[in-house]
């Protein structure tokens, strides 16, 4: 992505990097890919992310199958998928909380086992 927005700002486009992303996106729709956005999102993302975001798809298939099997009305749905929503949510809040608290504690922590001399 940096590639792309130094490319824009520069006047130094990687055209040939352009043509293969769009020759990739023609092709998935003609193979009628259900959602060549998501195909895009997951190729853009480090695999850490993109497997997070795949377990959470599975856990989705899953809580609909379960949901759909206990017969509820219209309205209970709306009910299970905003808690789903929001659960998912505070989730990602979650672990990017703990990624920040994790590099803070381990970055600090080596830096001051480095700058104190040994004695």
């Amino acid at each position: 992505m940096s590639l792309l927005a130094k490319g824009i700002v520069n006047h130094d486009m990687a055209w040939p990097l352009v043509l293969v992303g769009i020759l990739f996106g023609i092709a998935l729709i003609m193979l009628e890919v259900k959602s060549v956005l998501i195909v895009a999102v997951g190729m853009y993302l480090p695999l850490g992310t993109t497997f997070a975001i795949f377990v959470g798809g599975v856990i989705r298939w899953v809580t609909d199958k379960i949901r759909d099997r206990r017969g509820l009305n219209d309205a209970q749905k709306a009910r299970v998928d905003n808690a789903g929503v929001l659960a998912a949510s505070g989730m990602i809040a979650g672990k990017r909380c703990w990624d920040w608290w994790w590099r803070g504690s381990t970055s600090s922590g080596s830096r001051r086992r480095e700058s104190r001399p040994c004695r």
